[in-house]
């Protein structure tokens, strides 16, 4: 198991996935900041969330709001207009898990 999968599976990144998709839609999932440069220990992880349904992006934090309470998760959420605007993924160096 990689370094990625394991802090992955440690804030359990296939719930979060899984709430999140029963909305339809294409989703796309990037890990990025510390863990995604291997920091083995991270303070917290980074995730981003795109998605051109309007549904996901508004329902998305509501969803699963009690799953980041309790794990060190910091998620941002855009549609992929915004993230091609700003050029996110390639600007924080973000590798996609899904």
């Amino acid at each position: 198991m990689s370094l990625i999968d394991e802090i992955l599976a440690a804030i359990h990144f296939e719930e979060i996935r899984e709430a999140c998709g029963d909305f339809g839609g294409e989703t796309r999932w990037f890990i990025f900041g510390s863990a995604a440069r291997g920091v083995s220990a991270p303070n917290d992880v980074d995730l981003l969330l795109v998605s051109d349904s309007r549904i996901v992006i508004i329902e998305a934090r509501r969803k699963i709001r009690h799953i980041l309470k309790r794990n060190p998760v910091e998620l941002i959420v855009m549609s992929s207009d915004e993230e091609q605007e700003l050029s996110f993924v390639e600007r924080v160096g973000a590798l996609r898990i899904h």
